[in-house]
């Protein structure tokens, strides 16, 4: 009670001014001075507490790591680094032989389904003397260094067949049922004819190295 009174005697009650006025039978009205309200704030909170609550603050606890403990640092050396040129120089072969593999198929392709070696693979199915060294049921057949089994429907025809330029010339495998053999056909358009074709060499060499002509 005491600490309260000594609170409230910083208030000056004697400078209270006391209005009186009866207009409109208005009452009197009590008018107070200005008060520091400042200096009454910082004697309160240097003095007295006037909280309802009580003003928390968070605590923060620090770790204090122990002396004896110690910190290992590994000290590894740096990795090397590999130069990468060699496995690009591996990609750049692998893409370039997948690239010159495409190429030559489809050449190949369009070498099988043209019209001179269609004619000379029919010329030979039914020639006489080819039917006599190889058997019946002649059709294509892989080369010898083809290294998967034997698959007459991708053959391979090595030349060139430029009709453009007047020039056929390509080889092949054949296979009977009674042995193989390589088929060789020539020919070269002649502007003097007209344009005519003319077969230089149409031959089927046995697996034994015997030449058979197949020009009539």
């Amino acid at each position: 009670m005491n600490q309260k009174l000594q609170i409230l005697s910083h208030f000056n009650f004697q400078k209270f001014k006391i209005l009186t006025s009866s207009y409109n039978g208005i009452t009197p009205s009590i008018q107070f001075k200005p008060i520091n309200i400042n200096r009454l704030y910082s004697i309160c909170l240097n003095n007295y507490r006037f909280f309802s609550t009580p003003v928390t603050t968070p605590l923060t606890v620090t770790t204090k790591k122990k002396l004896n403990q110690t910190t290992k640092i590994k000290i590894r050396p740096l990795p090397e680094i590999s130069s990468k040129t060699p496995r690009y120089i591996a990609y750049g072969i692998i893409g370039i032989s997948i690239w010159a593999t495409a190429i030559a198929i489809s050449f190949n392709h369009q070498r099988i389904n043209s019209s001179s070696v269609k004619e000379s693979l029919f010329n030979v199915k039914n020639h006489p003397k080819a039917i006599q060294h190889l058997g019946r049921n002649i059709n294509f057949a892989p080369p010898q260094w083809w290294p998967f089994p034997s698959q007459r429907k991708f053959p391979w025809i090595s030349g060139n067949i430029n009709q453009l330029k007047g020039i056929v010339d390509f080889k092949y495998w054949v296979e009977g049922s009674d042995g193989k053999g390589i088929v060789k056909f020539h020919s070269v358009r002649s502007l003097k004819d007209g344009g005519k074709w003319n077969i230089v060499e149409f031959n089927l060499t046995t697996e034994d190295g015997k030449i058979i002509s197949l020009i009539e």
